[in-house]
């Protein structure tokens, strides 16, 4: 988590480019701070479940238009059990709170790749032979959020999404065979977005 913080503050600090005001801006590129989580799901032969919890930094850009905000965004977070790198573009509906204050509710929908980060992800006491394999799948799901507009450049997002996955891994050994899943990816994330 301290890496994601001290990207935040980075982004803060970095002085912004100079530019004719031409009226609406409506591009952002945007950094935040997020944790993320996820439930791995096994039969009891394989190791059971577990819930996995990791910070990391989300990446996005995103267009404004007429109420609506269409972008994408990137992370990747390392939890125990895996590396999982995900990629979702994304449609807001945006109403206003105030003069300074906005909320959004909207739909995500991307990819996630999923890296084993060991021979036995689930503690299993056996020895899969899962450590660096892949796995992916697609992923879509809700969210919502507020915006906090600063300046006219600058504003602060604070949002929640939750992505339905699909990722599945299978497994066998002398001792024990089955399906490992990762059944959601829910995300807490707050930041910044410069506009232009």
């Amino acid at each position: 988590m301290r890496i994601g913080w001290m990207a935040l503050s980075l982004a803060l600090m970095l002085p912004l480019p100079v530019v004719a005001d031409t009226g609406d801006r409506n591009w952002s590129l945007g950094v935040a701070g997020a944790t993320a989580q996820s439930r791995f799901r096994a039969g009891d032969d394989l190791g059971g479940n577990s819930n996995s919890m990791d910070d990391s930094v989300l990446l996005r850009a995103t267009r404004h238009h007429s109420g609506w905000r269409y972008g994408g965004d990137i992370i990747q977070v390392s939890y125990d059990e895996a590396r999982l790198r995900v990629l979702t573009v994304y449609g807001d509906w945006v109403r206003s709170a105030g003069n300074i204050f906005s909320w959004y509710l909207g739909a995500a929908a991307g990819y996630g790749q999923l890296r084993w980060r060991g021979s036995d992800p689930l503690d299993g006491g056996s020895d899969f032979g899962v450590s660096g394999n892949t796995t992916g799948s697609w992923m879509l799901g809700p969210r919502l959020g507020g915006l906090i507009e600063v300046t006219d450049r600058v504003e602060v997002e604070i949002g929640y999404r939750y992505l339905f996955t699909g990722l599945s891994d299978r497994f066998s050994s002398d001792e024990a065979s089955g399906t490992v899943r990762v059944r959601d990816q829910r995300l807490v994330h707050g930041g910044v977005n410069i506009r232009f």
